[in-house]
């Protein structure tokens, strides 16, 4: 198996497991209206079962989204910068991506630590603990390493490319 291939069924996956997380979000967002409208019972869990999952969602969602190249970016200075300087700015940016994961992983590694068995205030009644779900983030941020990992190999295989070359793809860009 080929580094795309690996890449692409690992972000697959997280794809299937955040639409899974997303639909589960829905449907405490739906118990928490019909608690308050409709039923006689309390769901206590819903409002921070949703934040959890939001959070969750947005930071898996990210991974998914750079490594499709779909987040948003302002692109009007790269847009002004000769093609072969942006295999350079996205290393910069992964350097800087780098940098966040670091102190994402160091802060839910260490808060994780701290909170493993305490219990994840009305989800309780789960046996979920806060520790779980800062375990969650991590795991987040071990993949988004991976994925900015393989971005930075492919920009430099660039780099590296186009100074034996010479020269950019047959449409003159870099990709």
């Amino acid at each position: 198996m080929n580094r795309r291939n690996f890449f692409n069924g690992m972000i697959r996956v997280l794809k299937n497991i955040n639409t899974l997380l997303f639909l589960v979000m829905i449907i405490a967002v739906l118990l928490q209206i019909a608690d308050r409208h409709f039923l006689p019972t309390e769901f206590t869990w819903t409002v921070e079962a949703s934040r959890y999952l939001f959070v969750i969602i947005v930071f898996w969602g990210t991974v998914i989204a750079f490594y499709e190249r779909e987040h948003i970016i302002i692109n009007s200075l790269l847009n002004r910068l000769p093609k072969k300087m942006i295999p350079y700015t996205r290393l910069i940016t992964n350097l800087n991506l780098a940098i966040f994961i670091f102190i994402a992983l160091n802060g839910g590694i260490k808060m994780a630590k701290v909170t493993w068995n305490v219990h994840a205030g009305s989800l309780e009644i789960f046996g979920i603990k806060r520790g779980y779900l800062y375990g969650l983030i991590i795991v987040g941020m071990l993949i988004f390493s991976l994925v900015v990992l393989n971005d930075t190999i492919d920009q430099i295989k660039k780099i590296l490319q186009a100074n034996i070359n010479g020269c950019h793809d047959s449409d003159g860009e870099y990709r």
